[in-house]
């Protein structure tokens, strides 16, 4: 019974293993545990005899011979690669970034269906075996992962050739602005393996950096969780922008992540210009403000590596990035940082061009606040609306109003009034901006700004030692209890498209029509302006 010793066997629901001990169920022949199996065979024991199944005569007529199905599947589980492994990607030498390795380019495809090979993982060479890789190897095909589990068409090929192995591979990162979106932003760095240093400005007391650190500490409470484990905060190290800007020479990348105001960024920029090392990547996570603006002014060695980074909240979660560079910025600069934000960070990265709101707010934006008119005009609640704007149309089910608390209501307003500053006179957008104003400025003055105040359109009342989420009524200001049944009978549509649900008699399926309509002809009207591609 050599070579069966360290063989895994299966008895029902239970799984155990026997190095040669013996004694109960599940020990080998000629061990003290051959007598233990049950007295009465199960029906799947049986099955398994004589089919290579741990266990059965065709298991031991196996070791050391041809393997059985049951044996293959075992070696398949062992080499099946962790979560945290998935979607690993080597960049190939004289080849294209976006050449993956294994069967389906490296995605996780199935988990049932894919056939894989019993000797072990594809990845790499050296994957798993135990293998040492030199200096000239890892030059050439160089292995990392993202921190979270990819997706099929997460790769970045919005702009032909960007990507690629260079030489200085971005490992330190530094974030100005600790909020909610900076913060999260720094943990994601840090998820993927990098040194963070994380500033913002200076609190006048014992701990100049109070601000910052506070932000660190605040991550391990985040929902949903900013960190794929606790330690990854050991990684980030807090400063302030008065005592630590020298630092900046150090880092790989900086990433600007301040308030949506150009004289302060513009400012910021003018202090660090002096501190910023020769091969530095600079970017700005402006979610409105044009780069020939922010750049205006800025020495012309920082701003031939000044790009605009533009995440989506929360950074771990969302997959989009957006990217917008300009004639100054080399390609060699853009592909660098590509490359780090799809392979380290897990991003899918689309090249935008420079012009308000980008992609992502020019249509979300626009889509809110035809939701925001909709709603009102049709004299719905906040519950009704989100209800028909979220699940049934494959938005997360914080829809339209839930976003907004998210994202922060007086970020919101920072972000229509830029809109609304920079995009022509002759823009659909206009037609319908301003919806619900005296409402928001309201909740603004009453300290209501979304999940990071007293709460938004939604609160969780406490009160009484109980956690009751309340919902705003848009008429009269006040809170009650949230409606959960608010949806339509078109709602349950929604699972077979679209167009089932917007053909429902109903309306709640009047509702989504009107404000899809008015959105798909709105995204129609902005190709090409906004991206040279999309897909």
């Amino acid at each position: 019974a050599s070579g069966v010793q360290d063989r895994r066997h299966r008895y029902g629901r239970q799984r155990v293993r026997n190095r040669g001990r013996g004694g109960g169920r599940g020990g080998h022949n000629g061990e003290q545990g051959l007598g233990a199996w049950p007295r009465a065979e199960t029906p799947l024991a049986r099955a398994g005899r004589g089919r290579g199944r741990p266990g059965g005569d065709g298991d031991r007529a196996r070791a050391g011979g041809a393997k059985g199905p049951w044996q293959d599947r075992n070696d398949a589980a062992r080499h099946r690669p962790r979560r945290a492994e998935r979607g690993l990607r080597r960049a190939v030498a004289g080849g294209d970034w976006r050449a993956r390795v294994g069967q389906g380019q490296g995605q996780h495809r199935g988990r049932r269906n894919r056939p894989r090979s019993p000797s072990g993982c594809q990845r790499c060479e050296n994957h798993r075996q135990g293998g040492a890789v030199d200096a000239e190897e890892w030059g050439q095909a160089r292995t990392s992962h993202s921190v979270r589990w990819r997706r099929d068409g997460h790769g970045h090929r919005a702009r032909e050739g960007v990507g690629g192995h260079l030489s200085r591979p971005i490992e330190r990162v530094a974030v100005i602005g600790s909020g909610v979106m900076g913060a999260g932003i720094a943990a994601h760095a840090a998820n993927a393996g990098c040194q963070v240093l994380l500033l913002d400005i200076v609190k006048e007391g014992g701990d100049r950096s109070a601000i910052a650190n506070a932000a660190i500490k605040q991550m391990a409470k985040s929902n949903p969780e900013m960190l794929t484990h606790p330690r990854n905060a050991s990684l980030i190290s807090a400063g302030n922008i008065e005592d630590d800007l020298d630092k900046l020479s150090e880092v790989d990348w900086v990433i600007e992540v301040i308030v949506e105001n150009l004289g302060i960024k513009r400012s910021l920029y003018a202090s660090m210009a002096e501190h910023i090392g020769p091969e530095t990547i600079v970017s700005s996570n402006t979610s409105t403000l044009p780069l020939a603006e922010l750049v205006e002014g800025m020495p012309s060695e920082m701003a031939s590596r000044f790009l605009i980074t533009h995440f989506f909240n929360p950074p771990r979660y969302l997959p989009l990035l957006e990217v917008i560079t300009s004639s100054e910025v080399s390609d060699s600069t853009t592909e660098r940082l590509c490359s780090f934000a799809d392979e380290r960070l897990g991003k899918r990265v689309i090249m935008c061009n420079d012009t308000p709101g980008f992609v992502g707010n020019r249509l979300g934006v626009y889509f809110i606040q035809r939701a925001f008119k909709a709603t009102i005009d049709h004299g719905f609640t906040i519950e009704q609306a989100d209800a028909m704007l979220g699940r049934p149309l494959g938005i997360p089910k914080t829809a339209v109003f839930g976003l907004m608390d998210l994202v922060g209501i007086d970020l919101s307003v920072h972000v229509i009034e830029s809109l609304v500053s920079h995009l022509p006179e002759d823009d659909p957008f206009h037609d319908i901006v301003g919806t619900g104003e005296e409402i928001i400025q309201a909740m603004i003055e009453e300290g209501y700004t979304g999940r990071k105040g007293l709460g938004g359109f939604y609160r969780l009342n406490k009160e009484g030692g109980k956690r009751v989420k309340e919902a705003r009524n848009l008429a009269t200001g006040e809170y009650a209890p949230a409606n959960r049944k608010a949806a339509f009978p078109s709602a349950r549509m929604g699972k077979q498209g679209l167009g089932p649900l917007m053909d429902y008699p109903d309306e709640g399926a009047a509702f989504v029509s009107d404000i899809l309509l008015d959105s798909l002809s709105y995204a129609a009207h902005l190709v090409p302006d906004v991206t040279d591609n999309i897909y």
